[in-house]
């Protein structure tokens, strides 16, 4: 095998599909523990006032790359107030995750600043399958992305989505994660991308 030919089998064994097209790609899911093959870090305050400034390994539903929110309608039913909750409802008419539903917006961490949930609303779908009668909820987001020239998305996403992340610690990272409901701001200010093994990069 040539040299030229061992190179392009050894990168493209190691990267794809970790980049893409001069853009580093994260695996698409996380799972048992495992962290993204890019790290994020940045910042996390929920509406419960907590606050975290020194946090990475950012994913959001286990993900940090193709994360879908369904993006709010202009068009929306009026907010009510839930007497048994206090909290203020949104019920749709329509499915967002039906055929059809609402417009998917996939968005990567390598392309947003920001991300926050808005506080004390929720969207109802309620799904009616015989006698039995299935409820949905999700949350609003905004979604600012890095590009200024861009406008800032409100979307839904659904209220069992995780957020997570890891403090770090001189004992070592701190596992953590939150409802997506729960967070007042989450900023996004670092992505730091895994060198190249030595074999692979002082190969000339």
């Amino acid at each position: 095998m040539s040299k030229t030919l061992f190179v392009l089998c050894a990168l493209s064994n190691l990267l794809l599909p970790g980049y893409i097209m001069g853009w580093a790609t994260p695996e698409q899911n996380v799972n048992n523990n495992a962290k993204s093959k890019v790290n994020f870090g940045g910042s996390i305050k929920v509406h419960q006032g907590n606050k975290w400034d020194n946090i990475e390994n950012i994913t959001v539903d286990g993900k940090s790359s193709q994360i879908q929110m369904r993006v709010l309608p202009e068009s929306l039913p009026p907010i009510t107030l839930n007497q048994q909750t206090g909290k203020n409802e949104v019920i749709l008419k329509d499915d967002p995750n039906g055929r059809a539903g609402y417009t998917i917006l996939k968005i990567d961490l390598t392309e947003i600043k920001s991300l926050a949930s808005v506080p004390n609303l929720t969207y109802i779908y309620k799904a009616q399958s015989g006698n039995v009668t299935h409820t949905v909820t999700y949350v609003e987001l905004i979604i600012t992305p890095k590009d200024s020239g861009l406008k800032s998305y409100h979307c839904l996403a659904l209220d069992t989505v995780k957020v997570k992340w890891d403090e770090k610690s001189s004992a070592g990272p701190v596992n953590m994660e939150t409802p997506i409901g729960a967070i007042a701001l989450l900023e996004i200010n670092t992505m730091q991308i895994p060198e190249l093994p030595s074999s692979i990069k002082n190969i000339q």
